[in-house]
């Protein structure tokens, strides 16, 4: 068997549209076949033998995708049969869900896929292979792990023997170039295609620059630059600090507001309670007022009933004291003295009586008969006498009787119209006593008022309250002035902590940095060494040993180092003889470690120490990074505490300015309320002195009006008493007239008894004389019995009159002192009953007054509370502003508030004028600042215009959060970080980039000695084909040049993370500079329009081929070389040779034993001769062709497989062999 691993056959078993084909492919192969008949879709199937990449198969997005066209059914197989040395193993690709692989180790036996015509699905294929003992692979899922085992780069041992070749890192060039040529169609060679092979042969994904990528970088760090540079102009520094004071004011403000409304939320709900307090104490006050009142009313009337009592006792004593002046009188008026006198005398002239009568009887005893005689006539003319001085009597007793009805008539008539007088005055004067009285307790009450209002302490809870809040505001001023001063010495320990942060950093970073330099300082070095190694090495003995001894650093190397190598003056010569000796004595090397390093490792270890230089620099920007984010972090960490400390002196200031005003305010309160209080105390003492001088004048007046009740109640008595006594008089004088008359009838009858009586004495003295008797002495007795008698009937007369007197005298005159004494005890009690009851009354005067004081100053307090609630109902509840603060308004707690309702009313409506006048301000301030950025810069300063107040506030505080965190210098950090980055990014794949310089000379030099063996010498068609690089015309690539050319004339320029420090000139300068390579190399990416820099953008590519007579020159690109076979086979010489130069530098040296298809579709119109040419150059190369024709030709007799392609009648494509292994000599 051939010494050669090779793709041998590839089978389809229900793949597209045919259900079963075998195709053997181990030589140059040809394929026959008119359009749409599946020569594509089997060559692809072959490409994707080396490729694996279903999107690399030239299959348009408009057609069905590689999985949904080749396999359609759970037992579609691709199957790919690979010679070895050793012998055959196979790959069967199936799908579930997605591709998959499994490596079979065996040949390809149809029996095992196929059962009674019947394709087996996966599982059923696994058994058939388990029962023939047959081992296979585990499943492989991934294209990228299939193309590892193929290409022999899989760690895993267990597939080594499943590799086709043993590749290095580049293997993927292989399939690259592969796909390459079998997807250029185009009859022209373009140099960019050759230049495209060429990077893809020795470039990779991390050599390509992506210029999307950069420009994005370069965009994102231009417009943080500018956005920083835009922070950094002066009128946006001044812009930024008005918004900042703004935004103090608004918060302020708005503190002041949520404040207000929280108050106004608490007097609500207080006035709300207070309301209906206040309504259930004045009521109850009220109620209290008339129970007072009811109560006084109730004493009153009990005082005036208790006095109704002694006035009647009083009323009953002066009666009894009237009667008894008047009885007296009367009795003093009739004689009662002398009356008393006779009554006194009655037993004596009893006495008298009796003894005159026995005297008289004894002396009559003699002549009793004439004295019987006479006394009968005696008696008779006495019982006459008395007859007639009774009806004298009767009928003065009479007169007397009328006279004393009369006398009593008027005196009850007097009497009564007196007390009639007395009675209809006694209301007026009783009322100008009781007001007099009142007016004198009242007197009293102001006088006590008086002395009162001179001591009372007007508005006390106003002023105690004003006291007690000026020296809250005192106490916390010395509070707030001493945490103000613990606060600002936190703030310059704060500010010292940070200085000495940024001091610690900078020394650090100097550190680190110097440190960095060396250690840049001695790979670049190193990188220099080996540069210049590298530069001569062609020419030194080390180039000659890679051209002519391929395996001499197992040898030669072992022993020589590298002075010997690059040395140029040695001339080396091959001497055969002594190939495997020094100097002609042979060494055993095998134990010696190898010194020398291949071109390779030369490049490896300068790439590696570019890339440490690269470590070194992206780990000065990281530390640097890192450092400027901790101290940042410790920075913004300080000077958030220290904004904070800020924020706190700020209202703390704040507190105090307030304070303050409130201070002077409180004061302005206080000396207003004393200034108030003073000139009500005058007012209560005006009024008190006007009422004082009022009750005087209404005193006076009542005295006067008193005295003149009584005068006029005099003057009138007096009147009547007159009148009285002038009917007095003229009844006297009528009595006495009638008296008159009675007298001088009783003087005419008892003259005319007295005539008969003394005849009838002088008869019995005549009778007595005659018998002798003398009647002298009898008739004397006679007479002194009659004036006793006399005297004792007139005491018999007047002794009722006398017992009328001794009653009266025992039940009235003997008791005047008594009733006056007993008068003038219920005087004293009624004066002490007023005096108790003035004392009462004055109690209720007082009480009453300070319930009305009481109640006053509750319905005052009511109706604040009640026209506060109206006035917000009324006047704020239904305005725009309650409904913005009804959230804080509503659910603030029950709390009294120094500012009644319709003043935090006024105040909030003040407070909210002032906000949307500030807020306008602000919202310009911001708007203009927010306007001189780009929309979308970095810093975040960005406004929603159309947003409410929310928007402007958030924005405001992210701006003085960005001040107070110092955000800025992180800003300035990233984006020097940035720079740095982009600078060092740049600079570094520039380097990697144009490192492939010397490898693309050494790729066109190989391809150059490739075309010189396609100079046909047989045919002489071609004389020479030629390569040329020279240097790229890329614009994109010359501003990258020159970033690079930069970095490398200031290694260091990183000293400091920020592109914004003009205190040093020449790094500012440095700075600029890289700013504006940076923005040309923006500006041409843009205008350019490229997407990456790769390999091929690093030279230009020139062909010149001469075909006969015929000589290109230095062109771009193959057009018309001669004849269209002629293009044909130079595009072909040109793809093989591509071909095998990317397998010599993607494989092992030592491993070439395989082969590889190039899958060249159409070359029907290249001649026979120069096909098997072609053919032959090819072979020479290990590389099979398989080539495509339209239709037969004798052409296909070159190759070693022939196949045409046909349909059945069931509409599957089927591959028939035409020829096989048959190849025309």
């Amino acid at each position: 068997m051939e010494n050669n691993r090779i793709l041998n056959r590839i089978i389809f078993i229900n793949i597209a549209n045919t259900d079963y084909s075998c195709v053997e492919i181990a030589g140059n192969t040809c394929f026959v076949g008119t359009n749409n008949m599946g020569k594509t879709t089997l060559q692809r199937a072959i490409l994707f033998f080396y490729s694996a990449n279903t999107r690399g198969l030239g299959i348009s997005s408009s057609q069905k995708t590689f999985e949904d066209y080749y396999f359609q059914y759970p037992n579609s197989y691709i199957i790919y049969e690979i010679k070895t040395e050793d012998g055959l193993f196979h790959v069967m690709v199936y799908r579930n869900t997605k591709l998959f692989y499994r490596f079979v180790d065996g040949a390809f036996e149809q029996e095992y896929y196929i059962h009674d015509k019947e394709a087996l699905v996966p599982k059923a294929v696994l058994a058939k292979l388990n029962e023939r003992r047959i081992s296979y692979s585990d499943q492989v899922e991934t294209f990228e792990r299939y193309r590892n085992i193929i290409y022999g780069a899989d760690p895993d041992k267990r597939y080594k023997k499943f590799a086709l070749m043993k590749g290095n890192a580049n293997y993927h060039n292989i399939p690259l170039a592969i796909t390459s040529i079998f997807l250029s169609s185009e009859s022209v060679i373009k140099a960019e295609f050759v230049k495209e092979c060429i990077a893809n042969a020795i470039g990779s994904k991390h050599t390509t620059i992506e210029l999307k990528t950069i420009e994005r970088q370069l965009r994102q760090f231009t417009e943080r630059y500018h956005d920083i540079e835009t922070f950094f102009r002066k009128e946006n520094a001044q812009r930024s600090e008005l918004i900042r004071d703004n935004f103090a004011s608004i918060r302020q403000l708005k503190v002041r507001q949520r404040t207000l409304a929280a108050d106004l939320g608490g007097a609500l709900k207080y006035a709300a309670l207070q309301k209906d307090t206040i309504s259930a104490q004045v009521d109850e006050k009220k109620e209290t007022a008339l129970k007072l009142e009811v109560s006084f009313k109730e004493k009153e009337e009990q005082h005036k009933e208790k006095n109704k009592e002694t006035h009647q006792e009083i009323g009953g004593l002066k009666i009894k004291l009237r009667e008894a002046d008047k009885k007296f009188a009367e009795y003093e008026e009739k004689g009662i003295a002398d009356l008393l006198r006779d009554a006194d005398e009655k037993p004596q002239l009893q006495l008298e009586l009796q003894a005159r009568e026995h005297e008289y009887a004894t002396l009559t005893a003699g002549f009793s008969d004439v004295e019987q005689q006479f006394k009968t006539l005696f008696d008779a003319l006495e019982n006459e006498k008395k007859e007639f001085e009774h009806i004298l009597q009767s009928q003065g007793l009479q007169l007397d009787k009328k006279l004393q009805e009369e006398k009593n008539a008027l005196r009850e008539a007097l009497y009564s119209q007196v007390n009639g007088l007395k009675e209809k005055n006694s209301a007026e004067g009783e009322r100008l006593r009781q007001l007099k009285t009142q007016h004198e307790l009242d007197n009293k009450d102001a006088q006590f008022r008086e002395k009162e209002i001179r001591h009372k302490r007007y508005f006390a809870e106003d002023v105690k309250l004003l006291q007690q809040n000026l020296d809250e505001i005192r106490k916390r001023k010395i509070e707030c002035a001493s945490a103000l001063t613990v606060k600002s010495n936190n703030v310059d320990s704060l500010k010292k902590d940070g200085d000495h942060i940024v001091e610690r950093n900078k020394t650090a970073a100097a550190q680190f940095m110097e440190k960095n330099k060396e250690e840049v300082s001695v790979n670049e070095a190193k990188i220099k060494a080996i540069d210049e190694k590298l530069s001569v090495h062609q020419h030194a003995f080390f180039g000659y040993l890679q051209e002519n001894f391929p395996d001499w650093y197992e040898t030669i190397g072992k022993v020589c180092n590298e002075d010997i190598l690059f040395n140029e003056t040695l001339k080396p010569k091959m001497d055969k003889k002594a190939l495997q000796s020094l100097y002609g004595i042979q060494l055993d090397l095998s134990h010696v470690k190898v010194h020398s390093k291949t071109l390779e490792e030369y490049e490896q270890e300068r790439s590696q120490h570019r890339e440490r230089i690269a470590t070194l620099n992206q780990a000065f920007l990281d530390y640097r990074e890192e450092q400027a984010r901790d101290e940042q972090a410790k920075l913004a960490a300080i000077s958030r505490k220290v904004a904070h400390l800020k924020n706190e002196i700020g209202q703390l200031e704040y507190e105090m300015t307030q304070g303050e005003q409130k201070s002077k305010q409180y004061e302005l309160d206080l000396h207003e309320w004393n200034r108030k209080g003073e000139a009500q105390r005058e007012k209560d003492l005006v009024e008190v002195y006007e009422l004082q001088e009022k009750y005087k004048q209404e005193m006076a007046l009542i005295a006067q009006q008193l005295t003149a009740l009584e005068k006029a109640i005099k003057t009138e008595v007096s009147a009547l008493e007159s009148a009285m006594n002038d009917k007095l008089a003229q009844l006297n004088k009528t009595f006495a007239k009638e008296i008159e008359k009675i007298k001088e009838q009783k003087e005419e009858k008892l003259g005319e008894l007295e005539e008969r009586k003394s005849k009838l004495q002088k008869e019995k003295t005549s009778v007595l004389k005659k018998k002798g008797i003398d009647d002298s002495r009898i008739r004397k007795l006679k007479k002194e019995i009659d004036e006793l008698r006399q005297a004792l009937q007139h005491i018999e007369t007047h002794a009722q009159f006398i017992n009328d007197y001794r009653k009266d005298k025992r039940e009235l005159f003997d008791k005047v002192n008594e009733f006056k004494d007993e008068k003038e005890k219920f005087e004293e009690r009624i004066k002490q009953a007023d005096n108790e009851f003035g004392r009462e009354k004055e109690a209720y005067t007082k009480a009453r007054k300070h319930l009305d004081e009481e109640t006053r100053e509750l319905a005052n307090a009511l109706k604040g509370y009640v026209d506060g609630l109206s006035h917000f109902e009324n006047h704020f509840r239904d305005k725009l502003l309650y409904d913005r603060l009804r959230h804080l308004v509503e659910p603030a707690p029950v709390a009294h508030t120094e500012t009644n309702i319709i003043g935090l009313c006024s105040q909030l409506q003040a407070n909210d004028n002032e906000f949307h006048n500030q807020f306008d301000k602000f919202r310009n301030n911001v708007s203009e600042f927010a306007g001189r950025f780009r929309p979308e810069n970095h810093l975040n300063f960005k406004i929603n215009t159309g947003a409410g107040e929310a928007e402007y506030e958030r924005f405001a505080s992210y701006l003085e959060e960005f001040y107070t965190e110092n955000k800025i210098q992180i800003s300035i950090a990233e984006v020097a970080k940035s720079h740095g980055m982009l600078i060092d990014a740049i600079a570094s794949k520039m380097k990697a980039l144009t490192e492939y310089k010397g490898r693309i000379s050494k790729m066109i030099g190989k391809m150059e000695a490739d075309f010189s063996k396609a100079s046909f010498e047989s045919s002489r068609l071609i004389e020479y084909i030629k390569l040329k690089s020279e240097d790229s015309e890329n614009k994109v690539l010359r501003k990258l040049q020159r970033v690079t050319e930069f970095r490398d004339q200031n290694p260091f320029l990183y000293g400091e993370a920020n592109l914004f420090n003009t205190g040093n000139k020449g790094k500012s300068e440095i700075d600029k500079r890289s700013v504006e390579l940076l923005n040309d190399l923006q500006k041409v990416i843009s205008e350019e329009h490229y997407d990456e820099i790769n390999v091929q953008d690093l030279f230009e590519l020139r062909f010149r081929i001469k075909e006969g007579k015929n000589d290109t020159g230095w062109i771009e690109k193959i057009d018309k070389v001669g004849s269209t076979g002629t293009d044909m086979l130079v595009k072909a010489v040109i793809y093989i040779t591509l071909l095998n130069v990317f397998i010599k530098e993607s494989t092992e040296k030592t491993t070439r034993n395989f082969k590889v298809h190039c899958i060249i579709d159409e070359v029907g119109q290249i001649s026979a001769p120069y096909l098997k040419e072609l053919i032959s150059f090819a072979d020479e190369r290990n590389i099979c062709l398989i080539n495509g024709l339209p239709n037969e030709s004798k052409l296909e007799t070159h190759y070693n497989y022939t196949y045409k392609f046909r349909k059945d009648t069931n509409g599957y494509v089927k591959v028939v062999p035409l020829l096989t292994m048959s190849v025309e000599p």
